[in-house]
């Protein structure tokens, strides 16, 4: 890696030499790192799925960083090999605070929740050393916070460290199904490295089968997602708390058990082993714009310095001619166009989108559909049951409503992208711009707290007291009557006729009037649901509405800044282009033959030093697909 990071980094030289732009300090210093044979490896998922104890379970020490049920980890814990084990804690380097070394039971002080809530002790990372065989090469293992979850911190501090990943481990869990915030996650992670593998932990908490199923599940929907091969998804499932169970023969049972020797041969037999591989694999991606732009300006030179013969100056001068009038027009008034075009292109993107929520608004198609169902109901148990459904129908509707809009705005703005690199013959890599950030439009209030509080409360509350009462009241006024009746009766026919009247005119009365006001009651209560569950339904549908509306126009306008500037680079770009091509054959116009010949010695220096990069560099490869 050494041999091949100076060449990497004499590119670097050579193109500051030939375009005389400096090369960026970021991407020099990725090359020294890679140099150096440091191979990242970032540990990533949601909160909570059990990242920390399957790093301690990869390097084989209990508690080597701490693990708890609920939110532990809160900062990031960056682990290389050394003799002895230890801990540093470095602190944000604003602070200008020298790090300091803790002992293990420290830990917690600095790095979990409970001991650091919201990092007040502003903790950048804390430094672990451990004497692991597996890290000995070169691996560091990066423990991150978590994505999701309620402390948006974590997330932060994650996402600072996976754009430095040169492999990831996806951490995730069988409690549930990969969502779609998991896949937007993995889309971004992706563009960064394609080495991403999977571990499932917990696997001890459920049976075999249903472990093997969510298994499964998950793959297919990986595999959908990225568009390959089930085969070509890296998967394990494991338990680190199996992993340390046991003594003895009993210890290597449940090891087994747990998972971990299938993770741990893949690490010793196929990503340690590629670990230069990859990291030469990076090394070179990073570095091939800067190849391309070398390209590109010798052969535009080469072109330039071939018009020697009377012919070819005069398709010369006419090239130049043409460049003149193209940065003419550019100037006058093809910038203005493409600026304003592209900004109507992604307004009316925002606008569509916008208008997609509009089904979820109240009073519209959906929310009628509820409420003709709630309306059909005819008892109080019916309408707990349809409630309960509309609840789950609403989160089938706004998951496939995000995802939809979400593949709205990706298509719409890679179109318009893809229109901004063909009017300034741009790549979308010298774009440097990132697509809109569609996760925004998934964050939301909980927007059926008020359905299932409805459902919450005719269930505590469909109860017999209130329906016995009603009986009891209709059956006492029927009482009365009865007696009256009876005793009308009795005056007709003395004794008996007053003891049968009395006695069978309270029992008919009763019952006829009881019975009417059980049923006045039930269509009372029945009413009164009905009304309070539309008036649910119409509360979670205006949620529903003004989230999606408000964050698709928090995510517009948070890409919005990003675009534009895009374009005023573009657009900047595109004249640099065009001024230098024309500077260039202005100049080559005015060259003697001295000067042509001076110019021509240059070039060949200059393609002479590419070509020999470009051979070290293949050089390099076929010596280590060799060994």
């Amino acid at each position: 890696m050494h041999q091949l990071t100076h060449t990497l980094l004499s590119a670097t030289v050579l193109h500051k030499t030939i375009t005389g732009v400096p090369t960026s300090p970021e991407l020099v210093n990725r090359l020294k790192v890679w140099g150096a044979g440091i191979f990242r490896l970032v540990v990533i998922g949601e909160i909570n799925k059990g990242k920390s104890s399957f790093i301690n379970a990869l390097l084989n020490t209990p508690n080597l960083v701490p693990v708890a049920d609920t939110v532990a980890t809160s900062t990031v814990f960056k682990i290389h090999y050394a003799e002895q084990q230890s801990y540093r804690v470095h602190f944000l380097k604003y602070l200008n605070r020298p790090a300091i070394d803790i002992a293990a039971d420290e830990l917690a002080a600095y790095g979990t929740e409970s001991g650091n809530p919201g990092n007040e002790k502003e903790v950048d990372f804390i430094e672990v050393t451990h004497p692991s065989p597996m890290l000995k090469a070169g691996l560091v293992v990066i423990d991150t916070p978590g994505l999701g979850g309620i402390i948006q911190s974590h997330q932060r501090i994650t996402w600072q460290y996976v754009p430095n990943a040169d492999a990831a481990v996806f951490v995730t869990d069988g409690n549930a199904p990969l969502g779609y915030a998991d896949l937007e996650y993995l889309r971004s992670v992706r563009n960064i490295t394609p080495h991403i593998f999977f571990v499932q932990t917990k696997s001890s908490a459920s049976a075999p089968d249903a472990i093997e199923k969510r298994a499964d599940n998950n793959k297919n929907i990986i595999a959908e997602d990225w568009g390959i091969p089930r085969e070509d998804i890296r998967y394990f499932t494991a338990d680190s708390t199996l992993y340390f169970m046991g003594s003895g023969k009993n210890k290597a049972l449940y090891q087994k058990a747990s998972g971990y020797p299938l993770i741990l041969e893949y690490f010793q037999n196929t990503l340690l082993p590629d670990q230069h591989i990859l990291l030469a694999e990076r090394a070179v991606q990073s570095i091939s714009p800067l190849i391309r732009e070398i390209t590109q300006n010798l052969q535009s030179r080469k072109d330039n310095l071939a018009a020697d013969t009377e012919e070819k100056r005069t398709v010369l001068m006419e090239e130049l001619c043409r460049v003149e009038t193209a940065l003419q027009e550019w100037h006058s008034y093809k910038q203005s166009d493409l600026c304003q075009k592209l900004n109507s292109r992604i307004r009316k993107i925002h606008q569509n989108c916008i208008d997609m929520c509009n089904e979820l608004r109240p009073n519209d198609s959906l929310h009628q559909s509820f409420d003709d169902t709630i309306n059909a109901c005819n008892s109080c148990k019916a309408l707990t049951t349809a409630l309960s459904q509309i609840n789950e129908q609403i989160a089938i509707t706004l998951s496939e409503k995000i995802t939809a809009i979400s593949r709205k705005a990706h298509s719409g703005i890679r179109a318009a992208l893809c229109e901004l690199a063909e009017a300034t013959e741009l790549s979308d890599a010298d774009l440097d711009i990132n697509e809109p950030d569609t996760r925004i439009i998934g964050q939301g209030r909980a927007y059926n707290t008020a359905i299932q509080r409805s459902i919450n409360y005719f269930q505590q509350n469909n109860n017999s007291f209130h329906m016995m009462r009603s009986v009891l009241f209709g059956a006492g006024a029927g009482a009365s009557i009865g007696s009256l009746v009876g005793g009308a009766l009795g005056s007709v026919i003395p004794i008996i006729g007053n003891i049968a009247g009395h006695y069978v005119g309270m029992t008919l009365a009763s019952v006829w009037c009881g019975k009417k006001m059980l049923s006045v009651t039930q269509e009372s209560v029945l009413s009164r649901y009905r009304a309070q569950a539309i008036q649910a339904i119409s509360q979670a549908c205006m949620l529903m509405h003004t989230d999606l509306t408000q964050n698709i126009s928090r995510m517009f306008g948070d890409f919005g800044e990003s675009f534009n500037s895009a374009i005023t680079k573009a657009l900047r770009q595109r004249n640099t282009t065009l001024t230098a091509q024309r500077n260039e054959l202005i100049a080559l116009k005015r060259n003697d033959a001295k000067q042509h010949h001076t110019l021509q010695e240059k070039l060949r220096q200059d393609e002479t030093a590419l070509q020999t990069i470009l051979n070290n560099i293949q050089t390099w490869w076929d010596t280590k697909q060799r060994t």
